[in-house]
């Protein structure tokens, strides 16, 4: 494209070319590389290789960018379907492509040479819409979002339609002239001209005193003291000793009187008292006397078997006819694999497996971009962290300016509002002088506003007088013409005449006959209709006949490949079973290798941190034992030189068990201080496991929210698309939307009646020779 000048053949026959190349293109016999080496229109005479270089990369464009292009031309003529063909929508693909993705490489006025080879109406129709933006925004930009992502849209798509928006309208003006006789687009300098309008004067409110707001009166304090009352001299004579005292004293009165009041000798003497003790029995004796006309006893059921048949089920004509029409399917589909396998010898195992790996690398790559996003969040933290202390002593500085400013700023409105007030007062004198002008203005505007009322009224009673006169001519004339025409029904005259079967009407129309003739007629055409009916009723029954042999055939086929899927499919689940069972074992081993393997590792560890240990303590202990000895060895040449006479020997036994109880309180110790460190250790393993899993679920938390609602953004956009493109469409094209509803509403009032018809409809027989199936 770059090299379009180097062109030699003229842009209308390069862009045919074009058309034809892209047009002769079928995917389905041939590849984008071969259809370029065999196509007969790259082959004409005084096709120069720049030319044919060029013809070549529109037809690339063109079938890469496909998808983009055809949601541009179909939205192109449904919002044009007056103005642009149909016929011609290989043509609006061309200039589409180099109007969306080559213009700033051909140029504008190379693209004014295609441009013009075409009719003026749909090109300037073309044109409109593909550099405006708005129409795109609102018929194709939603849908080439879903295919492009959004920020191509807007930067390379319209952002380029807008930087080279100046030179296209002069294009679009040119060719407006020429399909109109008027510019489409107005520029800048005449827009400027044609919106000026002459200076008027603009009325301003008088300059009137405004009221001061009334002071508000200062709220009276409320005191909120709290004084509290003094404490009572009643509460330091009694103690509470006292006060239980009294309380058992009255406790005890109570319970006096009430048993004063109710006296043993009041008692019932009841008999139930005198019986003897064998309640139960006697219980039992009653019960059993009741239980005596109890004589039902229920049945109990044997135990469940389960069957050792199968059940047959019985087959419907719809039933077989189903199943048999997805063995059909089944086949074919086998068929064509088969066919496919035969012509293209290969399958599609190696798809398969390069299919999951790239599944396996497309995780491996998220949970990349997940860990990368973590470490990303946390330097967005420490960065929002330090922008939040900054703001703050940013915003500590304004606000230190603001006051300033607004110290600044209250003293000069002191001084403005006084030198306002004192302007005030002088206006209030010049007012008060000229206050009786208003006055005088007012009554002249009265008695002007009177002199009209009076005038308007007398004029409007002689339109009524006169309104009046007419409704009465108008009503006696009325009146006449319905005298008239009750004197004309007066006088009609009825003349009846004979009526004659066998004579014909003849009112001069085609075949005319009497009544004898009809009927006679009506007789033959209704026996003819009866034959009819015989013989169509005689070949349903035959058909009938045959179909219920195919029936029978198809339900042994059937019964013969159930048989031969059941076999097949228990054999399949047998070897998927023992598979899963291997599988599940050579999982089992392969945990366990781990296991050892972390174990052995955890043991390794612990060997050397005991080892090194053992050998800290071990140095120690030499440490401290040395300590001991050289210290024994200091007392010793200490007591003997105060003695005078000679070191002697210590005891060999007392020393070895001060060694011993030594070692053993070091070993303690640090079996002790080991145990501390495992536990603190364990502790912050488990911590820092448990912080690391709240992390990693509130990630995943949020990426599924961002998940579902970009979805939920997703659907609603497309929906609203969908709607917003209905709405259009029905505007554009009220005639076509009107056709569209109807149709619709007698496809369903149709749907209605046959559904109503087939209720009517008895039951369908069952076929002969066959079992059928049970309805639910």
């Amino acid at each position: 494209l770059p090299h379009f000048v180097a062109c030699q053949m003229k842009p209308a026959d390069l862009l045919s070319i074009c058309i034809k190349v892209l047009e002769s293109y079928d995917p389905r016999k041939t590849t984008v590389d071969a259809h370029c080496d065999d196509c007969p229109h790259l082959k004409t005479k005084g096709l120069s290789e720049v030319d044919s270089k060029f013809v070549k990369q529109v037809f690339y464009g063109c079938i890469r960018h496909r998808k983009f292009l055809n949601l541009f031309v179909t939205g192109f003529l449904y919002k044009n379907p007056a103005t642009a063909q149909r016929s011609e929508q290989t043509l609006y693909t061309v200039l589409g492509y180099l109007a969306f993705f080559r213009l700033e490489e051909l140029t504008v006025p190379v693209f004014r040479s295609f441009v013009l080879t075409g009719s003026p109406p749909p090109i300037l129709a073309f044109l409109q819409f593909a550099f405006g933006v708005e129409d795109l925004k609102e018929w194709v930009v939603s849908e080439w979002c879903k295919i492009y992502d959004m920020g191509y849209i807007e930067d390379q798509i319209l952002g380029t339609i807008q930087r080279m928006l100046p030179e296209l309208t002069q294009l679009i003006n040119e060719i407006s002239i020429k399909a109109t006789g008027t510019k489409a687009v107005e520029t800048d300098g005449e827009s400027e001209t044609k919106d000026k309008k002459p200076r008027t004067t603009v009325p301003e409110p008088f300059n009137i005193t405004k009221p001061k707001p009334r002071l508000v009166p200062q709220p009276e304090p409320i005191s909120r003291e709290i004084k509290a009352t003094k404490i009572p001299q009643s509460v330091y004579k009694t103690d509470l000793k006292t006060i239980e005292e009294q309380n058992q004293a009255r406790r005890q009165q109570i319970n006096e009187a009430v048993q004063s009041q109710y006296k043993r000798e009041d008692e019932f003497n009841l008999a139930i008292a005198n019986r003897a003790a064998e309640l139960e029995k006697i219980r039992e004796e009653i019960e059993a006397e009741k239980m005596k006309d109890c004589t039902f006893k229920p049945h109990i059921n044997s135990e469940y078997r389960p069957p050792t048949e199968a059940a047959e089920v019985k087959m419907t004509a719809a039933a077989i006819l189903r199943e048999d029409a997805l063995i059909r399917k089944k086949q074919e589909q086998e068929y064509e694999i088969l066919r496919q396998y035969e012509s293209e010898l290969r399958d599609a195992s190696e798809f398969y497996e390069w299919q999951a790996t790239q599944i396996a690398a497309d995780d491996l790559a998220e949970q990349e971009r997940v860990e990368q996003r973590k470490v990303e969040m946390q330097l967005a933290r420490e960065q929002a962290m330090e922008m939040v202390a900054a703001m703050k002593r940013r915003n500590r500085l304004q606000a230190q300016a603001q006051q300033e400013e607004m110290a600044m700023k209250l003293h000069q409105n002191d001084l403005e509002q006084a030198a306002d007030l004192e302007q005030k007062r002088e206006l209030v004198k010049e007012v008060q002088e000229e206050r009786l002008l208003p006055r005088q203005a007012e009554e002249e505007v009265l008695r002007q506003n009177h002199q009209r009322a009076e005038d308007l009224r007398l004029e409007k009673e002689r339109d009524m007088e006169r309104k009046r006169l007419e409704d009465e001519h108008e009503m006696e004339r009325k009146k006449d013409l319905i005298r008239q025409i009750r004197a004309l029904e007066r006088v009609s005259v009825v003349r009846p005449k004979a009526f004659d079967p066998a004579e014909p009407p003849r009112h001069g129309l085609l075949s005319e006959m009497s009544l004898a003739e009809l009927q006679e007629k009506y007789a033959l055409l209704k026996d003819e209709q009866e034959r009819e009916r015989e013989a169509t009723r005689l070949a349903n029954l035959e058909e009938k006949a045959k179909k219920q042999a195919d029936l029978s055939q198809k339900a042994g086929n059937l019964a013969r490949i159930r048989a031969q899927a059941k076999d097949a499919a228990q054999a399949r689940h047998a070897a998927l079973k023992q598979r899963k069972a291997e599988e599940a074992e050579k999982a089992k081993l392969r945990r366990e290798e781990c296991v050892l393997k972390a174990q052995e590792k955890i043991l390794v560890k612990k060997k050397e941190r005991l080892a090194e240990e053992q050998r800290l303590a071990k140095e120690l202990k030499e440490i401290s034992v040395r300590r001991q000895f050289s210290q024994a060895n200091v007392e010793g040449d200490r007591r003997g030189a105060g003695d005078g006479m000679p070191r002697e020997e210590p005891d060999k036994a007392l020393v070895e068990q001060y060694k011993k109880d030594q070692v053993e309180k070091i070993e303690a110790l640090h079996r002790r201080q080991n145990r501390d460190r495992q536990l603190s250790e364990k502790r912050r393993v488990q911590q820092s496991f448990g912080v690391a899993m709240e992390q990693a679920r509130g990630d995943d938390d949020i990426v599924r929210a961002e998940t579902r609602t970009a979805a939920k953004t997703a659907r609603g956009f497309q929906k609203t698309s969908e709607i917003q493109l209905k709405q259009t469409m029905e505007k554009s094209q009220p005639f076509a939307a009107k056709i569209t509803k109807d149709s619709i509403v007698s496809a369903r009032r149709h749907r209605t009646k046959r559904d109503a018809s087939l209720t009517r409809l008895p039951p369908e027989r069952p076929v002969s020779g066959l079992p059928q199936r049970p309805s639910t």
